[in-house]
């Protein structure tokens, strides 16, 4: 459930975010004006930082679980299905608390050459508090901090593997497997929170450079290609997320497996269907016309009617079979019947192609 958590949190950037960096690139200014404009330029910054706060927070939590079932694995659960619900409507409230100044600070500026969303932290909290401060704050209580924490727990927890682990000794196959599939859960745990760190570091140190050193001492264009490789590396940590879950959790690829295949199972029985219909009822008014029609019976449109022939085989003998597969999921008619189906099910659809051709 808190991975669920980050991956919603992760589909901010490729929903909202991303869109709007790559009208940045392409047109230089921000392309809507008005009021709409106004309130976009306010929610593109707030929830760039809402998906990265509530990731953080949710690989807390997992790292506090996974600490918890190693250290003490006899105790009931400390993170219960109730009070992660509870967790995870946290990580997006604190988030979205923490982060309310950016509502007030991101306004639209009207130049001549277009319009712009800009950081206007002074005009808006005035002189005496500082942006680059706040920014630092957060930097620190959100990710140094985490970052320090989740180097601790997880190096006690492999501390305490080590010491579970006795070479030589035999356990139970049901031991066996929990354990595998714990060590599984474990790896992928740790591969997030590494990929995690490595895409977000480069974009924090952009923003600390941004807010805390001089401008005039800052190289403007190596400064601005930094900031798109930092930002890319960031948004890049959405897209490795999934990948890291499928490649390290066999219960993930599954459930994909099975979510994929009753997913697909409705849309390809309609597809099938129509096709059968229309291939069916098309090919026979084609191939009756033909026969019909004397003054049709010329040998470009026999040519015609012989490919419609052969097109038919496939809504009457082939459509039906693959529709019984999608439903039934393997061959329906075993025996003499069925072996002999069998064969003619793959000799007819080629004939037909090599006919049509």
């Amino acid at each position: 459930m808190l991975i669920a958590n980050m991956a919603m949190s992760d589909l901010l950037y490729p929903i909202l975010l991303i869109p709007v960096q790559l009208t940045e690139l392409h047109v230089g200014s921000w392309l809507i004006g008005g009021t709409l404009g106004q309130a976009l330029c306010k929610i593109y910054p707030f929830l760039g930082d809402i998906s990265s706060l509530v990731s953080i927070q949710s690989l807390v939590l997992i790292t506090v679980d996974r600490y918890a079932a190693v250290v003490v694995p006899l105790r009931s659960p400390l993170i219960s299905r109730k009070v992660c619900r509870c967790l995870m409507v946290g990580t997006w409230i604190l988030a979205a608390a923490v982060l309310s100044p950016y509502l007030f600070i991101f306004n639209l500026v009207e130049y001549s050459e277009g319009v712009w969303c800009e950081l206007q932290w002074e005009v808006t909290f005035g002189e005496k508090s500082s942006f680059g401060i706040y920014n630092l704050s957060l930097s620190i209580l959100f990710l140094f901090i985490p970052f320090v924490v989740l180097v601790i727990l997880y190096s006690i927890i492999l501390i305490n593997l080590k010491k579970q682990s006795h070479p030589g000794e035999q356990s139970a196959n049901a031991d066996e497997q929990r354990t595998r599939r714990f060590r599984n859960v474990l790896k992928m745990t740790v591969a997030i929170v590494v990929v995690f760190f490595i895409c977000w570091i480069p974009l924090t140190i952009n923003v600390l450079m941004f807010n805390l050193v001089p401008t005039k001492t800052l190289d403007f264009c190596k400064f601005r290609v930094f900031h798109e490789v930092a930002f890319l590396m960031a948004c890049t940590n959405c897209a490795i997320n999934p990948i890291i879950c499928l490649t390290f959790t066999s219960n993930y690829r599954q459930a994909l497996r099975r979510l994929v295949n009753c997913s697909l199972k409705v849309p390809a029985t309609v597809a099938y269907s129509f096709i059968l219909v229309v291939s069916l009822v098309g090919n026979s008014l084609i191939v009756l016309i033909v026969y019909k029609t004397q003054t049709l019976r010329k040998p470009i449109n026999m040519l015609i009617a012989n490919m419609a022939m052969s097109d038919l085989l496939y809504p009457i003998f082939l459509f039906p079979v693959k529709l019984v597969d999608f439903q039934v999921g393997s061959w329906l008619i075993g025996g003499t019947l069925g072996q002999a189906w069998c064969k003619i099910y793959a000799f007819l659809a080629d004939i037909s192609t090599l006919v049509s051709i």
